[in-house]
């Protein structure tokens, strides 16, 4: 504790720091500028909680054995009107959130799997999921299909298939068209599987190769502690290169074009003076401490500029699971099935 003063019983020091004075860490300090500091066995920062800016922020290092002090994550109120929290990872980490029962949420990468978007593992507990619009939201698009979708009643307000074309005679369907659904599997998980045909071409004969996921035995604990086993759809984990919009750049989807975003470095302020102190660097302002977090601005040094896809985009190898498939031939006319 260094420069204390006690008055009427508080406390007050420039500096309050654990360990032994000649320790390099791990130890925490509280800083007279605002900040509460976790130092690493490394002697570098590994948490802080600042008190500036009329916004408390948390942020994590990382105490390796390099030079570098990388931040990887941070905790805010962000905004000065709307405060909402805001919780961020940097140097493509991803966001955990996990219950020791009960499921996880993780955003990104995270546990060492290269994992893009959002993955949700465990049940929902009698729950609703409603869009707060009627008539707004979709489930999927033509682009991004879920594998599957099970209920026990499903109440449409129109009938809508993939398919738009006759599996027979390949002609598209057009309105006015009077169709039918061919059987072409009646599947171990997914039941009765269906494609829609012409009506008029119920009876040419024909042959269809369809693909249609393999199952494999997996085993569920009921409530009564029973092991059950059950046919599941069989998956596998494949590790696929994908090209994604590299740090800095940005993707406009209204336009379809690419863009370099503005490129911003932190600036001490012109009235502000840095000083080494002997428990790191503070900040003063006209001969007063002030908070780090005050102390600099933001300074545009490159303009936001139009961009080619080649420098916008990168490749990273990604893992994903994916179903299995397998061929089944109909013969349209017989009972042959393969």
């Amino acid at each position: 504790m260094w420069g204390h003063k006690i008055i009427d019983g508080a406390v007050y020091s420039t500096l309050v720091r654990s360990g032994m004075p000649e320790s390099t860490g791990p130890y925490v300090e509280l800083a007279p500028s605002g900040y509460l500091n976790v130092i690493g066995p490394r002697g570098k920062k590994t948490l802080d909680v600042i008190a500036g800016a009329d916004q408390g922020t948390i942020r994590w290092f990382e105490d390796n054995a390099s030079n570098e002090r990388v931040q990887f994550a941070t905790i805010a109120l962000n905004g000065a009107v709307t405060r909402d929290l805001w919780v961020c990872t940097w140097e493509n980490n991803g966001i955990l959130l996990s219950a020791d029962v009960g499921g996880s949420i993780s955003i990104g990468p995270t546990a060492g799997v290269n994992r893009q978007g959002i993955y949700i593992g465990g049940r929902f507990d009698d729950c609703d999921l409603n869009p707060y619009t009627t008539g707004t939201g979709s489930v999927g698009t033509n682009t991004y299909k879920w594998f599957s979708m099970r209920a026990s009643y499903i109440t449409p307000d129109d009938i809508c298939f993939r398919e738009t074309a006759c599996a027979i005679c390949g002609q598209p369907f057009t309105p006015g068209d009077i169709l039918m659904l061919l059987v072409h599997t009646i599947h171990e998980e997914l039941g009765t599987m269906c494609i829609p045909i012409h009506e008029r071409c119920k009876d040419t004969p024909a042959e269809i190769t369809v693909k249609v996921p393999e199952v494999e035995t997996r085993y569920h604990l009921n409530e009564k502690g029973e092991v059950i086993p059950y046919q599941a759809i069989k998956t596998e984990t494949v590790k696929e290169e994908i090209q994604r919009v590299k740090k800095g750049f940005r993707f406009d989807e209204t336009t379809g074009k690419f863009f370099r975003k503005a490129v911003k470095k932190k600036k001490l302020r012109q009235d502000v003076m840095a000083l080494d102190a002997p428990h790191g660097r503070q900040f003063t302002r006209n001969g007063y401490p002030i908070d780090p977090l005050d102390a600099f601005e933001e300074v545009e040094t490159e303009p936001k500029r139009p961009a080619t896809k080649e420098e916008a985009l990168e490749t990273v190898t990604v893992e994903r699971r994916r179903p299995v498939y397998k061929a089944v031939t109909v013969k349209i006319g017989t009972s042959e099935t393969n």
